[in-house]
């Protein structure tokens, strides 16, 4: 198969215990073309406030190619459908601002193309980045926790590093009167630098991913998207970092 100018195997095992198929493989295709996942020679500072060599966008790199969105899409819904247990109801999905919000987008519509296959649809809702000083709607969510009757919110985002921007989301969720110790989180991509562990440390327990970062970057190398030389690079701080990771401060859960 060939995918984009690139010769694809039927699958690819990779380090994680786990197989790449071919939405994988795609989606790796792409997130290497479109510079999803982008080596830096100057280090930029992340949001966790640390420098780092490499970035994870996965914002105007998506919405800026449908197919790509689609396959990302495509994707997260699997991942829901996988990670679901059996006293969750239809789930419905929280995109974080802002890179979150395409996400989940893309997400529903790939819900509703596999309709027809008996998979549920999944509605999505808005959170906003701050608060309204206007209207009828005041709280981060549009609606707040009400109207989820029958259905389970699914936090949707692009990347997670140490996981300190997740308890900020989970906070402002709270404030909204969601039950965030078990509402389900997923990322798209886990830079592998110790969010999963901080986050079941402090009690979150259901953080999920579509993707290892260390996973991507196997894949990269075996395509021959990226060089053997730079993904040493990336391995290396990814291993720096995750061995360097403080934890994160308590977090209060309310009324759980």
């Amino acid at each position: 198969m060939e995918f984009r100018g690139v010769r694809l195997p039927g699958v690819l095992e990779v380090p994680g215990n786990r197989t790449f198929n071919a939405l994988d493989l795609m989606l790796a295709v792409c997130m290497a073309e479109r510079k999803s996942i982008e080596f830096k020679e100057e280090p930029v500072k992340l949001v966790s406030g640390r420098m780092s060599n490499f970035y994870v966008h996965l914002r105007q790199d998506v919405t800026r190619d449908p197919e790509y969105k689609s396959l990302v899409g495509d994707r997260i819904a699997r991942d829901i459908l996988r990670f679901s247990i059996r006293e969750d109801g239809i789930p419905h999905l929280i995109g974080v601002p802002y890179a979150g919000i395409p996400l989940a987008e893309a997400t529903a519509f790939a819900s509703w193309s596999r309709e027809s296959g008996g998979d549920p649809v999944m509605p999505t809702s808005i959170m906003r980045n701050e608060l309204k000083v206007h209207g009828s709607h005041n709280t981060w969510v549009d609606g707040g926790s009400n109207g989820f009757d029958g259905q389970t919110p699914w936090v949707i985002d692009n990347t997670m590093t140490d996981g300190g921007s997740k308890t900020k989301t989970a906070e402002r969720l709270q404030q909204d009167g969601f039950k965030v110790k078990h509402m389900p989180s997923l990322v798209f991509v886990d830079r592998c630098q110790g969010g999963m562990k901080n986050l079941h440390k402090l009690g979150f327990t259901r953080v999920y991913r579509s993707y290892a970062l260390t996973d991507l970057l196997f894949a990269f190398e075996y395509l021959g998207l990226w060089t053997g030389q730079t993904v040493a690079v990336v391995l290396k701080e990814i291993a720096k970092v995750a061995g360097e990771n403080p934890g994160l401060p308590p977090f209060e859960f309310i009324d759980e």
